[in-house]
């Protein structure tokens, strides 16, 4: 008696063609597949022993994938503890270049070690702060505040946030780089022909259920400490650091 791993060679050759055909089924194979009621039984049973077949492919597959990811992280874990090992003896015991790193030159290969700098960022604060404004802003239109406003103090604002949920220590130069994704299911009528078109006002008085997220990049956080001299300490702040080239 064949179990669910027992296919017609027949129907196994098919499943492998529309595999190779990216998942497309063509005339020829559909008419192989299709289904007369003299074989229905049997084909239909090869049918759903195939679908079990691939679906424990699917399964091995992304057990595979979970164990080769636990792999690579302990793996990079290994990297990050060896390259510390490197830099520190690098630092000790190394030659100088002009631009102020070391490096270690063994003939057939090359270490270097340079100074570099990266961005810290405070993603819990930035999370906060965001969430807080959007908690403040929907105070103000709950209260009919947000009606007869063109624009939201900064001050009050800042002392809003410290009202929220998650209360937030943020500065102005901090808020005004702050950037949110939203993403919202919105009615197109509503979108289409709302009074006027201050987006902030209909947009609370609209949207239901959003989401607000930080996607402002470290990028633009460093830009604006060393090129705008902004005072971004609660939220981010630009640090040494050294990385290593293995050559």
């Amino acid at each position: 008696m064949s179990n669910i791993f027992q296919i017609s060679k027949e129907l196994l050759d098919v499943f492998e063609q529309i595999e190779e055909n990216d998942g497309e089924l063509t005339e020829e194979l559909e008419a192989k597949l299709t289904v007369s009621q003299s074989d229905f039984k049997f084909k239909v049973k090869s049918l759903g022993d195939g679908i079990k077949y691939l679906k424990s492919e699917i399964d091995a597959i992304n057990k595979e994938v979970t164990r080769l990811k636990a792999l690579k992280e302990s793996k990079t874990k290994t990297i990050d503890r060896l390259e510390k090992i490197i830099i520190w003896a690098v630092d000790m015991f190394g030659e100088s270049t002009k631009s102020g790193g070391k490096f270690i030159d063994f003939g057939t290969g090359k270490v270097n070690v340079r100074n570099t700098e990266k961005v810290e960022v405070e993603k819990d604060v930035i999370d906060a702060a965001i969430n807080n404004v959007f908690s403040y802003v929907n105070m103000l239109n709950y209260t009919r505040q947000l009606d007869d406003c063109d624009g939201i103090d900064c001050k009050e604002l800042i002392n809003g946030l410290n009202e929220g949920d998650t209360p937030v220590v943020i500065t102005e130069d901090e808020l005004y780089n702050l950037q949110a994704s939203l993403t919202f299911d919105v009615n197109l009528k509503d979108l289409l022909y709302g009074e006027g078109f201050e987006f902030i006002r209909h947009f609370i008085k609209f949207v239901q259920v959003y989401k607000a997220t930080n996607s402002i990049t470290k990028t633009a956080l460093k830009r604006a400490i060393e090129d705008n001299n902004a005072d971004l300490h609660n939220i981010a702040r630009v640090v040494q650091n050294k990385t290593v080239t293995i050559k």
